[in-house]
């Protein structure tokens, strides 16, 4: 499990992923619209602020659910500086200027909303609930 956090040109920040399965994604930070990828399947969308710990932390929580879950929801992790960025590519959050949030989209619709950090217990219960 391996990812790194870095500070790009122009301000905005990325994620990199190193030996992760090819269903989890570094998103990119505050895009205008979804990416097409999100429109297809069942996806866990993890929007951090970069300037927090815990949620930087949240990542690998993150991974390991969906690895545990062999591929069935994929991955895509959002780096933020601002929580409001995400109503700018999905505009059904409410914006309640909380970090981290777990978003579970399913052919790019959102179908589950969570704020704040989650224990792996929640985030398995909450992943299992959308696969049934």
């Amino acid at each position: 499990m391996s990812y790194q956090i870095a500070k790009q040109d122009g301000g905005q920040f990325a994620v990199t992923f190193t030996g992760e399965p090819d269903y989890c994604r570094a998103l990119s930070m505050a895009p205008e619209s979804m990416e097409p990828e999100l429109a297809e399947g069942l996806w866990l969308v993890l929007v951090f602020a970069v300037w927090s710990v815990p949620d930087r932390r949240a990542i690998a929580v993150a991974l390991t659910a969906v690895k545990d879950l062999g591929g069935r929801v994929r991955l895509g992790v959002r780096p933020c500086d601002d929580p409001g960025e995400t109503t700018g590519w999905c505009p059904e959050v409410e914006d309640g200027g909380a970090t981290p949030q777990w978003l579970v989209l399913r052919d790019g619709r959102l179908v589950d909303a969570r704020v704040g950090l989650l224990p792996p217990d929640e985030l398995a219960a909450l992943l299992a609930q959308h696969l049934a």
